[in-house]
């Protein structure tokens, strides 16, 4: 940072913080004699990262299953809730998972969790996990995160009839969100369309973790999966 004068110095060191706050990025100070315009006393140069820095995870809870007769977050296999499944991938993958479980509008499908999740947002990257997929590993959350943050924009996981979770946002594409949410457009397949968002393919030996449960047949199959691993 280049001052023209250092009595600026505090004022200058005050909106440092407001604007970087946590990150807390190393810097240094000096004041010099002019800049390249006489009416500026301050320039700030700056580099940055792209692909670190993390993200807010996310589980999306929100949906109350009436296939199933009750909410899914809270049906157990094996040890485990399968919203307990889900926070343990994510805690297991370095993460520390955010519930949403109440969507700030009702009725509008993962995309009332999403816009639930990025109205609350700290961070400027979200990345969301079901509660319905109990066989989720933290290195496929890990394979995930690594390629999401190695490129630019969302990305989602292809799975065999479209693209589905884990998948990851930006926070400044909320706008997008809400105009689809007033559109009455709610499907992930049309988000990922409008985001232009990447897809990324799960590697083979990992595609069944992939399976999640959305109806009374999947999670009879979810069970016997889970008694029979080796099947």
């Amino acid at each position: 940072m280049y001052v023209t004068d250092m009595a600026d110095a505090a004022a200058l060191g005050q909106i440092h913080g407001e604007v970087f706050g946590n990150i807390r990025p190393a810097s240094t100070l000096v004041e010099i004699s002019r800049l390249i315009d006489p009416a500026l006393r301050v320039e700030i140069e700056a580099d940055a990262v792209a692909g670190i820095g993390g993200a807010a995870a996310v589980i999306l809870a929100g949906g109350k299953s009436s296939r199933l007769g009750s909410d899914k977050s809270r049906i157990r296999l094996g040890r485990r809730t399968l919203l307990g499944h889900a926070k343990a991938a994510l805690q297991s993958a370095g993460f520390k998972p955010k519930v949403v479980d109440t969507d700030r509008q009702p009725g509008l499908g993962p995309l009332g969790g999403i816009d639930t999740a990025l109205r609350s947002a700290r961070h400027s990257r979200l990345l969301f996990v079901g509660c319905d997929m109990p066989f989720v590993s933290g290195e496929l959350i890990e394979s995930f995160f690594h390629a999401a943050t190695s490129g630019e924009g969302a990305m989602f996981t292809q799975h065999e009839r479209g693209v589905g979770f884990p998948f990851m946002l930006l926070r400044e594409e909320m706008p997008v969100v809400e105009k689809q949410i007033a559109k009455g457009e709610l499907s992930l397949q049309r988000l990922a369309k409008r985001l232009k968002a990447r897809s990324w393919q799960p590697p083979a030996n990992r595609v069944e973790e992939l399976f999640n449960i959305n109806t009374a047949a999947d999670l009879a199959e979810a069970m016997n999966r889970w008694k029979n691993p080796e099947r």
